[in-house]
């Protein structure tokens, strides 16, 4: 059933203190199977809302998230509808640029990418637009996860709509490995499927591996998120698949990066020294040398300050805020591995600063030119 939670009731989760808690309480709200009023459109369908069968799936939602190659914490995260009985047409789109706090932690992605896309998808819901969808799909697993509980399944539960789960990899769980769903999908008694079911070795079903491309070997990997049977979610893909991942999350990756693309000077905020440095260049090229003249004073100072807000310290505040959350991690080296990341990135700042200050050096003690 539809519920009406207001966004403070959906956020609590993710301020909670401990993830794996946080995790466990979504999880146990999750339904496995079908539980929407929609049907999926067929050829004998075509009275069906005249026969009291239910509307039709119309609008279909993707959302993906897509990353600055400059800085992996800015990110734009993308929504859009398509119509899948307009030849899925997009009919919406929405875009949120931001500056990520959470560093992707393994198992743990929903909260890092979750709170992007809850907004835009709230954001469409508070509107009351007519094509709010009636199915998300998701970039990203739903309980094809380590903890049985993915992105999918996270974003399924805070909004209450039905969700399907779309990897590109797979996750390695309960003895399933991409090598070896690979394998099976190559052999002679798999060599004419288009999709095989992901069972492990514990006899659960975890989802589907599908080709959706006539004689591909790389397939994706389907897996319920919230409020829709497998069987269910594989139609759907199916309906969906122009190329080889669904349309959905084909564009909102395509038109996320496209944005991020459109909008260089918010995409780029780390790398506002680096622009001094250009303009440096110009300037000296154009002659203007004197380390006392106020121009080269001022963008010494603006060098200086974009460096140390920019890179600096944004890096040491978010480790600063895993030391503190230390103990939202479960025990693993995910923690560790977090830290490592960060360190490693704060030490090549360290030596960007050095190049920055061996760069002032030679701006205020010039070499000078000595003639035989």
């Amino acid at each position: 059933m539809e519920t009406s939670e207001s966004s403070n009731q959906n956020h609590q989760f993710e301020s909670n203190r401990n993830w794996v808690e946080a995790q466990e309480l979504l999880k146990s709200r999750l339904i496995l199977e079908d539980d929407h009023t929609w049907r999926l459109p067929t050829a004998t369908q075509e009275h069906e809302e005249e026969d009291g069968l239910g509307e039709k799936l119309k609008y279909v939602g993707g959302v993906d998230l897509s990353f600055s190659k400059d800085d992996p914490f800015i990110a734009c995260g993308a929504l859009v509808i398509l119509d899948l009985n307009n030849d899925l047409k997009v009919v919406y789109e929405d875009f949120s640029i931001v500056k990520l706090q959470v560093p992707y932690i393994p198992g743990f992605l929903a909260f890092r990418e979750a709170p992007v896309l809850l907004k835009l998808l709230e954001k469409m819901k508070a509107d009351a637009h007519p094509f709010y969808p009636q199915l998300l799909m998701v970039d990203g697993n739903g309980v094809l996860h380590p903890q049985g509980f993915g992105l999918a399944c996270h974003l399924g539960v805070l909004t209450s709509l039905p969700t399907i789960g779309i990897g590109k990899n797979l996750h390695h769980v309960d003895g399933l490995t991409q090598s070896g769903v690979r394998q099976s999908l190559a052999s002679e008694e798999n060599c004419t499927r288009v999709l095989i079911t992901l069972t492990g070795h514990s006899g659960h079903t975890w989802g589907a591996a599908m080709r959706s491309t006539h004689g591909s070997l790389k397939p994706i990997f389907i897996s319920v998120g919230h409020r829709i049977s497998l069987d269910t979610a594989i139609e759907v893909v199916k309906l969906t698949c122009k190329y080889r991942v669904p349309e959905p999350i084909r564009q909102a990756d395509l038109r996320s990066r496209a944005n991020l693309q459109k909008h260089p000077e918010t995409v780029q905020i780390c790398k506002v020294h680096s622009i001094f440095l250009h303009t440096r260049k110009v300037r000296r090229m154009a002659g203007i040398r004197d380390a006392k003249s106020k121009i080269v004073k001022v963008e010494w100072v603006l060098s200086w300050i974009a460096f140390f807000v920019a890179r600096l310290a944004s890096h040491m505040l978010i480790i600063i805020k895993l030391i503190k959350d230390a103990d939202k991690f479960d025990k693993g080296i995910e923690l560790p591995l977090a830290l490592c990341g960060m360190v490693g990135m704060n030490l090549l700042n360290v030596f960007l600063g050095l190049d920055l200050f061996k760069a002032f050096r030679r701006e205020i003690n010039p070499p000078q030119n000595h003639q035989e």
